[in-house]
């Protein structure tokens, strides 16, 4: 019978767990028609003052090596795909998120859709796209996570959180070719809404090839 108790409490935390994070009303990311973030659902993250999210091939140099940023651009968007390593139908804030580009177009800098945050000059933490071995060891340690800014607006930020540290915004900052790069910063974040995808990604219309 002792044994069993263990077995039994996991079990009911379990289903505390899975019930929060799944019934509306307990912190759901909502998109802007009002409904909640699918757990591995495709979305464009569109800036509350317009534009949208791509990526943009940054060179390394003076030769062909290269990889690609994630940026913020006036016009020009890609479609994400927005995943939580839990079992869990929707999106809550404050999880843990994986983040891609659901569609990507050919290019010679990565053949990986996914987000990451390295460590780099002069932005300190851009947000980038690749895998780990593409990067020499520079990629931080940490999850991307959605916080609310303003629910009853459908308003969110994106935040990084370091391994066993603290989390910040990501935002934009400057780059020397005037590319609005997305970064963590401790400064103002990158307020964001979460549209349904109604229409094809312009990643698929782009060529990326440098």
């Amino acid at each position: 019978m002792t044994s069993a108790l263990p077995a039994i409490f996991l079990f009911f935390l379990l289903f505390a767990f899975t019930t929060t994070t799944t019934s509306a009303g307990n912190g759901l990311v909502l998109d802007s028609d009002g409904d909640p973030l699918r757990n591995g659902g495709e979305y464009f993250m569109s800036p509350i003052n317009g534009g949208g999210i791509f990526a943009g091939a940054v060179r390394h140099g003076s030769g062909t090596n290269c990889s690609l940023a994630v940026i913020r651009s006036s016009g020009s968007r890609w479609s994400t795909t927005i995943s939580s390593p839990f079992k869990i139908l929707y999106i809550s804030e404050k999880l843990p998120l994986n983040i891609s580009f659901a569609q990507f177009a050919p290019n010679v800098c990565t053949k990986s859709k996914n987000w990451l945050v390295t460590r780099s000059y002069p932005i300190r933490e851009p947000v980038m796209v690749g895998s780990a071995q593409e990067f020499d060891g520079s990629v931080m340690d940490g999850y991307f996570s959605i916080w609310s800014v303003d629910e009853t607006k459908g308003h969110y930020k994106l935040v990084f959180c370091h391994t066993g540290g603290e989390c910040g915004n990501i935002g934009v900052l400057v780059d020397i070719n005037n590319f609005q790069r997305l970064a963590v910063t401790v400064d103002e974040p990158l307020v964001l809404k979460f549209d349904k995808v109604k229409e094809s990604s312009d990643a698929s219309k782009l060529s990326m090839v440098v």
